[in-house]
């Protein structure tokens, strides 16, 4: 797996003829190389070669034993697994959600939103976002006891 972005970035000029059917090189600055990953391996071999096949008409009929076989079997260990339910999973991730789950409730209760103008654009690294993040403006809800703290 690359994983500094100068790294990223070389593999894909000079190797983006490997990505033709998986990631458009329309799409690298929307993408960005950030969110590129890399593995070289025979469980992730077998799988592009699946993925690949299965647009081919042909490949409809009597796939299922395939999936089966190719799904079965487990990544070698310290594989990179999107979502961390790999090697690298995080046992206080369903904590965090709750927390933001909890912020946002007390927040979208309590305040109203409204977002403020922005003029300096978007940034494709390693999603579009805008640059300076959504800034906000939030007043207290008139009627609502928390926000009278008085």
């Amino acid at each position: 797996m690359i994983s500094s972005p100068e790294a990223a970035r070389v593999v894909l000029v000079k190797r983006a003829h490997l990505f033709k059917l998986t990631y458009p090189t329309s799409k690298e600055k929307m993408i960005g190389p950030e969110a590129i990953f890399f593995q070289q391996g025979a469980y992730h071999a077998r799988l592009k070669k699946l993925v690949q096949a299965s647009f081919l008409p042909s490949a409809i009929k009597g796939s299922a034993s395939e999936i089966e076989q190719i799904v079965l079997v487990p990544p070698r260990s310290n594989t990179y697994m999107p979502f961390g339910n790999g090697v690298h999973s995080c046992p206080g991730s369903e904590l965090a959600k709750l927390e933001t789950l909890i912020l946002l409730h007390h927040l979208t209760i309590t305040y109203r939103w409204r977002a403020m103008e922005d003029e300096d654009g978007i940034e494709y690294a390693p999603f579009p976002v805008p640059k300076r993040g959504l800034p906000i403006r939030l007043t207290p809800r008139p009627n609502h006891k928390l926000a009278k703290s008085d």
